[in-house]
Protein backbone atom coordinates (compact mmCIF):
# COMPACT_ATOMS: atom_id res chain seq x y z
CA UNK A 1 0.00 0.00 0.00
CA UNK A 2 1.63 3.70 -1.17
CA UNK A 3 2.79 5.77 2.03
CA UNK A 4 -0.27 8.65 2.74
CA UNK A 5 -2.84 6.72 0.85
CA UNK A 6 -6.30 6.45 3.16
CA UNK A 7 -6.60 3.05 4.46
CA UNK A 8 -8.90 1.22 7.28
CA UNK A 9 -6.64 -0.91 9.91
CA UNK A 10 -9.66 -2.82 11.11
CA UNK A 11 -8.98 -5.41 8.86
CA UNK A 12 -12.01 -4.29 6.24
CA UNK A 13 -14.99 -4.92 8.72
CA UNK A 14 -17.72 -2.15 9.68
CA UNK A 15 -15.65 -0.02 11.76
CA UNK A 16 -16.95 2.24 14.51
CA UNK A 17 -16.79 3.76 17.90
CA UNK A 18 -19.01 1.76 20.03
CA UNK A 19 -21.07 4.98 20.64
CA UNK A 20 -21.69 5.30 17.21
CA UNK A 21 -23.09 1.67 17.02
CA UNK A 22 -25.28 2.97 20.52
CA UNK A 23 -26.88 5.89 18.06
CA UNK A 24 -27.83 3.65 15.43
CA UNK A 25 -28.81 0.97 17.56
CA UNK A 26 -30.87 3.93 19.38
CA UNK A 27 -31.99 4.60 16.10
CA UNK A 28 -33.19 1.25 14.86
CA UNK A 29 -35.16 0.48 17.94
CA UNK A 30 -37.48 3.70 17.88
CA UNK A 31 -38.07 2.85 14.22
CA UNK A 32 -38.96 -0.69 15.37
CA UNK A 33 -41.28 0.68 18.11
CA UNK A 34 -42.85 3.14 15.68
CA UNK A 35 -43.66 0.22 13.52
CA UNK A 36 -45.27 -1.75 16.08
CA UNK A 37 -47.09 1.27 17.34
CA UNK A 38 -48.31 1.21 13.57
CA UNK A 39 -48.94 -2.10 12.71
CA UNK A 40 -51.18 -2.22 16.20
CA UNK A 41 -54.17 -0.56 15.58
CA UNK A 42 -52.33 1.56 15.05
CA UNK A 43 -51.65 2.25 18.78
CA UNK A 44 -50.45 6.10 18.18
CA UNK A 45 -48.86 6.45 21.68
CA UNK A 46 -46.21 3.84 20.82
CA UNK A 47 -45.72 4.85 17.34
CA UNK A 48 -44.75 8.41 19.07
CA UNK A 49 -42.77 6.88 21.82
CA UNK A 50 -40.51 5.12 18.68
CA UNK A 51 -40.76 8.62 16.99
CA UNK A 52 -39.15 10.36 20.64
CA UNK A 53 -36.52 7.75 20.87
CA UNK A 54 -35.70 8.30 17.13
CA UNK A 55 -35.04 11.91 17.84
CA UNK A 56 -33.01 10.88 20.64
CA UNK A 57 -30.31 8.62 18.29
CA UNK A 58 -30.64 11.71 16.23
CA UNK A 59 -29.49 13.86 18.85
CA UNK A 60 -27.16 11.07 19.90
CA UNK A 61 -25.76 10.58 16.31
CA UNK A 62 -24.92 14.40 15.74
CA UNK A 63 -23.18 14.57 19.80
CA UNK A 64 -20.92 11.54 18.87
CA UNK A 65 -19.89 12.32 15.60
CA UNK A 66 -20.81 9.68 13.75
CA UNK A 67 -20.21 10.90 10.25
CA UNK A 68 -16.74 11.12 11.15
CA UNK A 69 -16.21 7.21 11.45
CA UNK A 70 -16.06 6.58 7.57
CA UNK A 71 -13.30 3.99 6.76
CA UNK A 72 -11.50 4.79 3.26
CA UNK A 73 -10.52 2.07 1.45
CA UNK A 74 -8.26 1.93 -1.85
CA UNK A 75 -9.99 0.95 -4.86
CA UNK A 76 -9.89 -3.02 -5.47
CA UNK A 77 -7.78 -4.25 -8.59
CA UNK A 78 -8.70 -6.59 -10.67
CA UNK A 79 -7.06 -9.03 -12.87
CA UNK A 80 -7.31 -8.99 -16.71
CA UNK A 81 -8.28 -12.16 -18.12
CA UNK A 82 -6.60 -12.17 -21.59
CA UNK A 83 -2.95 -10.99 -20.19
CA UNK A 84 -2.85 -11.75 -16.19
CA UNK A 85 -1.96 -8.32 -15.06
CA UNK A 86 -3.67 -6.33 -12.62
CA UNK A 87 -6.61 -3.96 -14.01
CA UNK A 88 -8.08 -1.23 -12.66
CA UNK A 89 -11.76 -0.87 -10.95
CA UNK A 90 -12.92 -0.96 -15.30
CA UNK A 91 -11.29 -3.57 -15.73
CA UNK A 92 -8.95 -1.24 -18.20
CA UNK A 93 -4.90 -1.20 -16.49
CA UNK A 94 -4.53 1.13 -14.46
CA UNK A 95 -3.39 4.68 -16.61
CA UNK A 96 -4.56 3.35 -19.64
CA UNK A 97 -7.14 5.53 -21.29
CA UNK A 98 -10.38 4.18 -22.75
CA UNK A 99 -10.58 3.60 -26.61
CA UNK A 100 -12.42 5.57 -28.70
CA UNK A 101 -15.78 5.37 -28.38
CA UNK A 102 -15.87 3.65 -25.50
CA UNK A 103 -16.21 7.27 -23.23
CA UNK A 104 -18.44 8.80 -22.04
CA UNK A 105 -21.72 10.15 -23.76
CA UNK A 106 -23.34 13.24 -22.97
CA UNK A 107 -26.87 12.27 -21.09
CA UNK A 108 -29.84 12.44 -23.51
CA UNK A 109 -32.01 14.92 -22.92
CA UNK A 110 -35.64 13.21 -21.42
CA UNK A 111 -38.87 13.28 -23.61
CA UNK A 112 -40.36 16.58 -21.64
CA UNK A 113 -37.16 18.34 -22.54
CA UNK A 114 -37.36 17.88 -26.12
Amino acid sequence: MPDGAPHSDHGGGHAGRASSWLAVTVLILGFAIGGIGLCRGPDWFLFWAGTAVCALGGILVAVFGVFRDVSVELPREFPDARTGRAAGPRGRPPGRPSPPGCAAAPPRPCARDR
